[in-house]
Parts: C-alpha cells; structure tokens; sequence
C-alpha cells in the first residue's frame, strides 16, 4: 500500500472518500478560531447603536487567530452585525462607527476594508485606521488618534498638533491643561503652520531652560515684527521672542529672572529680540529715579514708558546684567 494511501490521498487519479491530515487540521483550526471568536463576542461591550454591537479587541490577535479564514468567500456572504475598535483615547466608539458609515445588516462582500479605512481617516481626530472583515458578522477597526499638543484661541477654539496643524474645533473647556496659543490671525485648518508649531514647542522649551510653564502664548499678525509672544506665572510683563533663534532668548530670558532686578517687578514688557541685551519697558513714575550716569526728562501729565536695556551677561551665573536707561 502506497503512503499516499496511508495518509488518505487519491490512487489512479480518484478522491478517497477519506478526509486528509491537512483537512483535518485545517477544520481544527477554523473551529478554534471560530471558538475564540465567540468568546471574544460574548464578552463585548452593550450595543451603542441599534443591532450593532461595539467592543474593543485585540485587532492584530484575532486576525492572527483567524488568519487562515480571513477573507475567505463563504464569509463574505454573512451580514454585518458586530463591530470591534482597538486604539481610542480621545473617541468612543460610537464616534467611530459614525464616522465610518457602517450599517447593521450590510454584507461583509460590500465592505472594502481599504476604502473603510479611507474614509474613517477624514474623521479629524484619526491619523490612520485599518479594517478587517471576519466571518459571523464581524468587522474589526483599528485607529490610531492625532494628538492635540495645544489650543488655539481667536474667533473659534481649534486643537492643534505637535505640526502646528489646527484639525477639529473644540470647546473651551474641552482640552483644559493643554497650552493655549491665541491670537487674530486666521491659520487654515488641516494645514501645517511654521509659527503654530513654533508656538507649540514653546512650553518644552521652557521647561529646558528651567523656566515655569507659559500662562498664555500669543502669536501676532505675520506683519507684525513681535511675532512669538509669552506671559509667565508672576510676572506681569508681556515677554516678546520675535521669531526663530528661540533656545538662545529663552536662555537670556532665565538668565535675566535669575538677576531679580528691581525693574521687573514694574515692567510691561521684556523685549528679547535684540542680541545679547532684554530691553525691559518700565512706565514713569516720580519714585522712579534713573542711573545718575544717564539723564532723560518726563513730562509728568504725559507719561510714557520708559526704556531699559538689560545687557545680559555672556553666561549664566557669570555677573549681573547691567541697567542703563536712555537720554531722553
């Protein structure tokens, strides 16, 4: 007897009414998969939507368990009853499965897991999904979020990404302890900003520098020379950083809270745009008396502000800046 024999193969060209070893394993498999499957759905969240059924499970386990069926064309026939989601922070799965137009009772043979996975990307808050159909109804959803590093703030709310990407109008209230970037001007959504994410890197940078996190952080209009704006915790003067060559500002800025000079405490402004020096704006006042090495004249009916020029020293803890107010 042939070892094809043995094993249940054909002989002379002719089928054995046998089942193979490979069948066998086959349906063992498919049988275990079909049994995790069940598992898995007996322990699903409530229906959110009618006749729909949301859970979240493990998309790529099960498509490994269930690899050897996925696809197949007798489980395309079935209708769509149960959908999974794997990856939400800032989302339900309600939003999911709205976003993705799915309707219980639709067969998986009309579900194109690509074009799915397509169209849940122009959810704004998903950066990337994938899709799969499996048997008994079941479509398993994958996404992952964009993150929102900040809020801005003008004539609407939007999150915006590390990228300096507005990409979905929110609430006020809805992001709390994220930073808030306002400003006038009006920046295109779905579209990187270079001075959106300028402002963006703001609050990490601060944080190098050993600086306290920004109250608020401004951006002026693209005109305007200020260009990055910023106010600290206790400290009421507006600090104006222009734009670009922010590590080096920052450092002049710790370096000048670190002198504690007496000026900062009356200040409104501390300008950092100009080389080595933070040009502090200090308003007029008759108990304010100027370095006897410079002389200026005020008009006390008309007073305006006045300015210092803090020459930083070149390192940090390497002297105190010195002051000196301009003839006027």
């Amino acid at each position: 007897m042939s070892i094809r024999r043995k094993i249940g193969g054909t002989s002379g060209g002719r089928r054995s009414h046998g089942v193979t070893r490979i069948e066998r394993s086959a349906q063992a498999r498919r049988q275990r998969a079909m049994h995790h499957l069940k598992r898995v759905r007996n322990q699903r969240e409530a229906a959110l939507l009618p006749s729909l059924g949301i859970a979240s499970v493990g998309l790529a386990l099960i498509a490994l368990v269930a690899g050897t069926w996925i696809g197949a064309s007798w489980a395309l026939d079935a209708e769509l009853e149960h959908v999974s989601v794997q990856g939400l922070r800032h989302l339900s799965s309600a939003d999911v499965v709205a976003a993705s137009g799915l309707v219980a009772g639709t067969t998986l043979e009309t579900v194109d897991p690509a074009e799915l996975a397509t169209q849940l990307e122009t959810h704004p808050w998903i950066e990337h999904a994938r899709a799969l159909r499996l048997p008994s109804g079941l479509v398993l959803i994958g996404v992952r979020e964009r993150e929102a590093a900040a809020t801005l703030v003008g004539t609407e709310t939007w999150a915006i990404d590390a990228n300096g990407t507005p990409f979905d109008r929110v609430s006020s209230e809805s992001l709390e302890g994220l930073p808030r970037i306002v400003t006038r001007e009006r920046f295109e959504p779905g579209v990187a900003h270079g001075s959106l994410a300028e402002a963006v890197s703001l609050p990490r940078q601060l944080a190098d520098h050993g600086l306290p996190a920004a109250v608020e952080i401004g951006i002026t209009a693209s005109d305007d020379p200020e260009g990055l704006w910023l106010r600290l915790p206790d400290i009421a003067a507006r600090i104006v950083l222009g734009r670009g060559q922010l590590d080096e500002k920052l450092d002049r800025l710790a370096r000048v809270l670190d002198a504690e000079l007496p000026e900062l405490a009356r200040a409104t402004r501390i300008d950092l745009r100009f080389s080595d020096q933070a040009v502090l704006d200090v308003p007029q006042s008759q108990s304010w008396t100027a370095p006897q090495s410079q002389s200026w004249t005020a008009d006390s009916r008309f007073p305006r502000p006045h300015v210092v020029a803090a020459q930083v020293a070149a390192s940090r803890g390497h002297g105190l800046p010195s002051i000196t107010a301009p003839a006027g």
